[in-house]
């Protein structure tokens, strides 16, 4: 028996949850690429190797490399050697280590950079945990010369029900703990969130911020989510969302309202409809001009007879008419997995290339190779692109592999646009998914320190789905977007 590796697998589980309930990034919402339920003797994944390379015409030149990777009798990995290409030759430029305590959760991971003869201390990352093996702390320490020094620290408190509590952020000044910002979570009987406090610190108290305010139907759809923003005084209304859902407990709408001079102004909406499967074949935004409301896009799906979405075309209103602005083609194997998805550009006569992916995998259908090929603006040629190639080995598994919320962190969840992800590995890339298992896109974090930075504002408000690589494992996870 094989144990999950499968990428696609964690995304296709997602079509179950069509419109999920507001939730936060708690250990249900976040595993591993390993399977819930492993048996004994199920096959896991160990990446030796990571080879990555680069389009320049005419070909592929080799980019980075993660090798020496080093594991324990558990398989957790130990230390990996990053070194990027120049010229003929391979250099040396990060190096990673990691620790854990006997529950395998990660305690220590410290990055490394090459001076040209030895390596160098850089940042490290120290974590903590509960009894329950969620992380409890994360301080963030760089290298002077001769010691470690305090940068910041995050902590958080959770529910008996592992629920997210509150989120402490301090930095250090001078020879103690400073506070800076608080945010707390609240929940109904059934779990669901119901507002989410921010504040700062003075310097002698908390002072609110903003919060959310969230209610849900009799089904546990999110019905209301009202924005406030502290006045020095009380929270003002700011803006509030409303949403309408059908008998399936599908979205048919989204109403955005903002608060003007004491009253609810109608500003932008959304407009959904559904197959016979409940799959999403259309998805318009609309905006109010003071009288009536104007179309701005739409999305238009469509599906094969297993429910796979098969292109996605999206269009602008030109004031009489919807004109098509680009399209995605998505191809999938016998087993299911997307194996390429072709996007292309409408330049008002025909469609043109923009850029491909492709995805290989190998009997037991662990990913072994993924490339991507952009073209130029008349999609002729392809100018640029990129390609990871896994080198690896299988091993028997006896211990339930899970990956839960302790090895990462993302916050805030929700969020407003932009969060930050705090991995115990060196992130490579994202791919981003809404909760139809549509690939929305993918970012790239070759030579980028820690912590990352993910920007959803090009994207409607919602959950998308996160699966993110490391080069040794691919974490996924739910994210609210909100604003």
């Amino acid at each position: 028996m094989k144990t999950s590796i499968l990428f696609l697998a964690l995304v296709c589980a997602i079509t179950a949850f069509s419109q999920d309930r507001f939730k936060t990034f708690s250990t249900e919402n976040l595993q591993g690429t390993i399977n819930n339920n492993p048996q004994p003797n199920s096959l896991i994944q160990i990446n030796d190797s990571l080879y990555n390379w680069q389009w320049n015409v005419p070909g592929w030149v080799y980019n980075f490399r993660i090798i020496d990777m080093i594991y324990d009798a558990n398989n957790k990995l130990l230390s990996e050697t990053h070194q990027q290409r120049t010229g003929l030759n391979w250099e040396n430029y990060l190096k990673l280590h990691y620790t854990y305590d006997s529950n395998s959760n990660m305690t220590q991971k410290t990055l490394q950079t090459w001076n040209g003869s030895e390596w160098i201390n850089d940042i490290q990352y120290i974590y903590t945990y509960n009894a329950n093996d969620l992380m409890q702390s994360e301080s963030f320490q760089k290298w002077n010369g001769t010691t470690w020094e305090n940068q910041d620290r995050r902590s958080w408190t959770f529910t008996i029900n592992n629920k997210l509590l509150s989120e402490l952020y301090q930095i250090w000044y001078a020879l103690s703990w400073e506070n800076e910002s608080l945010t707390t979570y609240t929940y109904n009987s059934g779990n669901d969130l119901t507002s989410i406090l921010y504040q700062v610190w003075n310097g002698g108290i908390w002072v609110n911020d903003y919060q959310f305010t969230l209610n849900y139907d009799a089904f546990g759809n999110l019905s209301t989510r009202l924005y406030q923003s502290w006045d020095g005084i009380q929270f003002q209304n700011s803006y509030i969302k409303i949403y309408a859902y059908d008998g399936n407990n599908n979205r048919l709408s989204e109403l955005n309202r903002i608060w003007v001079n004491g009253y609810w102004n109608d500003n932008t909406r959304y407009i959904y409809e559904y197959d016979n499967s409940n799959n999403m074949i259309r998805e318009q935004y609309q905006k109010w001009n003071n009288s009536a409301w104007v179309y701005d896009y739409q999305v238009l799906y469509t599906y094969d007879s297993k429910n796979r979405m098969t292109k996605l075309i999206q269009q602008y209103w030109d004031m009489f008419s919807f004109e098509n602005e680009f399209q995605n083609i998505y191809t999938y194997d016998a087993d299911d997995s997307l194996i390429c998805q072709l996007s292309q550009k409408w330049n008002g006569n025909n469609w043109i290339n923009d850029y491909k992916s492709n995805y290989w995998y190998d009997n037991d259908h662990f990913r072994e190779c993924y490339s991507v090929k952009h073209w130029n603006e008349t999609g002729t040629e392809v100018i640029s692109g990129d390609s990871t190639h896994y080198y690896y080995h299988t091993v028997l598994g006896i211990d339930d592999p899970e990956i839960t919320s302790e090895r990462i962190s993302i916050y805030p969840n929700p969020c407003n646009g932009k969060c930050t992800i705090i991995c115990m590995s060196t992130i490579k890339y994202i791919e981003i998914y809404d909760i139809r298992s549509q690939l929305i896109c993918t970012n790239y974090y070759a030579n980028t320190q820690p912590p990352y930075k993910l920007d959803l504002k090009h994207l409607t408000n919602g959950m998308y789905i996160l699966l993110i690589y490391t080069g040794s494992e691919i974490f996924s996870g739910k994210i609210i977007s909100l604003f």
